[in-house]
């Protein structure tokens, strides 16, 4: 996650391999996993959608796709991402990317007339309405997959803000289990030879070998996409419990990959199958999907923060209602001080801290310089969901 600077967008990470266009395709509902009833249609889905995903929308934007890596490539992967090189990863700050706000930010600085708030305090979260006591941290993360219940979302136990870090930092060390310790992880890649990191979420798909993150951790926006591209689900101060899973394929609108439109940061990994077959999310589980989500609702976000008062080594999270972007871009916000590192980490509404399962609407992007309190993330829309159908079935 990065920050818009005064003068100019402040981005991402980034790397390189020859990109190649493949025409837009229409995502399909995930198959609803055995022994799980059909989501039912719940508040707070767009008026197109039909349960916890819409109905197929007609139109959306091309997609843009890496080449597929070889096994041997995919081989080569695994063996190059050791425990050093991993400890050793970090963010890579580099300007690009296109937005509304970066003309505005030239002509009228931070906060002149028009630009109302940008050097202000972010607001307070909106308390959950319900005030649920957060879960009894568990042991273990949970085994299953199961069907967000529309639980209300609770506000951080007294043991959890024990573990809040000093300076204000809205963003607390997760220790409820469930399946969102099993489904959010961290990828590596490598970029000009270095290598930095990004963080991502398993996704219930067709293949059930996708991954969801931000553009900017596939492809520079504009530019080439990342090489030793690779996900490790539950990772843990140096472990990786569920081993590591190299990308045969990544994929991200063309809207991100030739502008940078932050609008569009959002970017999908088909990831090679284990050593032994299986799948990713047949190992470690998934997390719904869905698009033209209503805004405006509660969410948690999920990450691995590494640059400030962060490390990188174990899973962070911030809660909210989200906001409009006041500032030209059709992206939300979150009261969450997560910092280079989380980019990519998922959104999920409609999550239940008991069982670490909720749906996907967005993944942290970028910031703003003034306000280092709140995080921002694109809106799932057509053209995501396009991206998202042509990756699944890959």
């Amino acid at each position: 996650m990065r920050r818009l600077s005064r003068y100019a967008l402040v981005s991402l990470i980034v790397m390189g391999t020859t990109a190649a266009v493949v025409p837009a395709a229409h995502a399909l509902l995930p198959p609803t996993p055995a022994g799980l009833a059909p989501p039912a249609a719940a508040a707070g889905l767009g008026q197109t959608a039909t349960g916890l995903l819409p109905d197929i929308a007609s139109s959306a934007g091309a997609v843009t796709a890496s080449a597929t890596e070889s096994l041997i490539q995919q081989a080569s992967t695994r063996s190059y991402w050791t425990a050093q090189r991993m400890s050793a990863a970090r963010p890579l700050i580099r300007a690009a990317g296109t937005h509304p706000r970066k003309a505005q930010l030239r002509s009228a600085g931070i906060g002149l007339p028009g630009l109302p708030g940008l050097g202000d305090t972010a607001p307070a979260p909106t308390p959950d309405p319900q005030g649920q006591p957060a879960p009894t941290p568990a042991a273990t993360p949970g085994t299953t997959a199961t069907t967000p219940n529309g639980a209300a979302q609770p506000a951080p136990s007294p043991a959890a803000a024990a573990q809040k870090p000093a300076r204000g930092s809205s963003a607390y060390r997760w220790q409820a289990g469930g399946g969102v310790t099993r489904t959010t992880g961290k990828v590596f890649f490598t970029l000009n030879g270095g290598d930095f990191v990004c963080s991502a979420s398993a996704v219930r798909s067709e293949n059930r070998s996708t991954v969801l993150t931000a553009g900017h951790c596939v492809n520079s926006g504009p530019g080439e996409f990342a090489s030793r591209w690779i996900f490790v689900p539950a990772y843990h101060d140096g472990t990786r419990p569920f081993g590591s899973w190299p990308a045969r394929r990544l994929f991200a609108p063309t809207a991100w990959t030739e502008r940078g439109d932050l609008d569009y940061d959002t970017g999908f990994a088909v990831v090679d199958t284990a050593p032994d077959g299986s799948h990713l999310t047949d190992t470690v589980g998934g997390q719904q999907i869905a698009f033209k989500y209503s805004r405006g609702q509660y969410a948690y976000s999920f990450g691995y923060p590494a640059v400030g008062q962060y490390d990188g080594n174990l899973l962070r999270y911030c809660q909210g209602t989200t906001r409009e972007d006041q500032y030209g871009s059709h992206d939300q916000g979150m009261p969450c001080d997560m910092t280079d590192g989380s980019s990519g980490g998922p959104w999920l509404s409609r999550f239940d801290p008991k069982t670490g399962q909720g749906v996907l609407t967005s993944v942290n992007s970028f910031g703003y310089d003034g306000m280092p309190d709140v995080m921002w993330g694109p809106y799932f829309g057509d053209e995501i969901q396009s991206v998202f159908g042509t990756a699944e079935h890959s």
